[in-house]
């Protein structure tokens, strides 16, 4: 299922206008402002592929009010870094404004 989910996520276009490669859906963040412009969404949303992830894995969502669980799944912004091994995440604080309530981390092809 990972290897999979890599497939389709390689088969998207990058960005590679940072130190890694980024995939953006639902909305573009924009590092400068450090925010989304709701007004403007990307082509298409968010993939079937990033759609499936939360659906799949109702696990991942045990110890969540049903709010919570309703919240998560509604989710309509996807971020995809890139990260090479040693090159870890810089550190940074993410903005709730941009995000909501909620924010899914999903690691691939790595054990963190």
């Amino acid at each position: 299922e990972e290897q999979e989910l890599v497939r389709m996520i390689d088969n998207e276009s990058w960005h590679d206008d940072f130190s890694r490669r980024v995939q953006h859906y639902g909305y573009v963040f924009n590092y400068g402002t450090r925010n989304v412009d709701v007004n403007k969404p990307t082509p298409g949303g968010l993939p079937t592929f990033v759609r499936a992830i939360l659906p799949s894995h109702p696990e991942n969502l045990r110890g969540l009010s049903k709010e919570d669980a309703v919240s998560i799944a509604k989710s309509d912004q996807c971020t995809v870094n890139e990260y090479k091994a040693g090159q870890g995440i810089r550190p940074h604080v993410d903005t709730p404004e941009a995000f909501g309530t909620h924010i899914v981390s999903l690691s691939l092809l790595s054990p963190i």
